[in-house]
């Protein structure tokens, strides 16, 4: 007992001396601060991400945190890291994405708790944007105090294919356009993962190890998503020669592996 008191300690006091096998699972007081940024999940769902201000000595620490929703009210307690039973081996940011889920259109109270410390600002939600008013001033910084919202019928996505292929993804987005994709009319503006340019396109981060040729689309949809449903699986034919990611109407279609 002595020594697991003391290897306790230890942790507490300095999280990046434990060695991976002896980080026992619970959370300890972190004083270093952490920052929030809000990000839009596929579904339109309002998600902040949660992450320590240093990196710590393994890739998978989180962040203990409770998040309680009312109809008015926003509260969020940020209790400390919260060491893995196993480590990924690396060094990295505590981090966690607690989702708000799909808000009203109204100004919530947000209350922050953190080091002992609560906060309030507001958080306001429009048809376009979010928009955070916080003091800051207990260890909580935000990245982003405003974020755009993709807007309603709205179909994006990315068609990833290999050499060959280029005809098949063009023959892909032209299907689109006849099931009603037209050309997007929402602001030209950033969203959470990508930004929206003319020519109904947009970029975004992409992972590096997918290199393949890809086309990113973004349209105004009007049309009806059992059509983009039974457009999709059409495509699953060429199986991992062709890959499709799309989402509208808070609904995700896919083909082939590894997104």
């Amino acid at each position: 007992m002595k020594n697991t008191i003391s290897l306790l300690l230890l942790c507490a006091a300095a999280l990046g001396s434990c060695k991976k096998n002896d980080l026992p699972a619970q959370s300890f007081q972190y004083t270093n601060g952490y920052n929030l940024t809000m990000s839009e999940s596929w579904d339109g769902k309002l998600r902040l991400l949660i992450k320590s201000n240093t990196d710590l000595n393994c890739l998978n620490y989180g962040v203990g945190h409770t998040l309680t929703i009312g109809s008015n009210t926003v509260d969020l307690k940020v209790s400390g890291v919260s060491a893995p039973a196993t480590c990924s081996s690396g060094n990295g940011p505590a981090t966690d994405t607690p989702s708000l889920g799909i808000l009203g259109v109204k100004t919530y109270n947000l209350t922050i708790s953190c080091d002992g410390s609560d906060k309030a600002g507001t958080l306001t939600v429009s048809n376009s944007k979010y928009t955070i008013s916080y003091p800051g001033g207990n260890n909580i910084t935000f990245t982003n105090s405003d974020l755009n919202r993709i807007p309603d019928k709205t179909l994006w996505g990315t068609i990833d294919y290999a050499s060959g292929y280029a005809a098949v993804a063009d023959t892909f987005l032209d299907s689109l356009e006849y099931y009603g994709a037209a050309d997007f009319t929402g602001p030209l503006v950033s969203y959470t993962s990508l930004t929206a340019y003319a020519g109904n396109t947009f970029t975004h981060e992409k992972d590096p190890s997918m290199p393949r040729p890809y086309k990113n689309f973004i349209y105004t949809f009007s049309g009806v998503t059992s059509d983009i449903t039974t457009l999709v699986n059409r495509f699953k034919r060429y199986g991992d020669n062709v890959k499709i990611a799309l989402t509208t109407d808070h609904q995700f279609f896919g083909t082939g592996t590894g997104w």
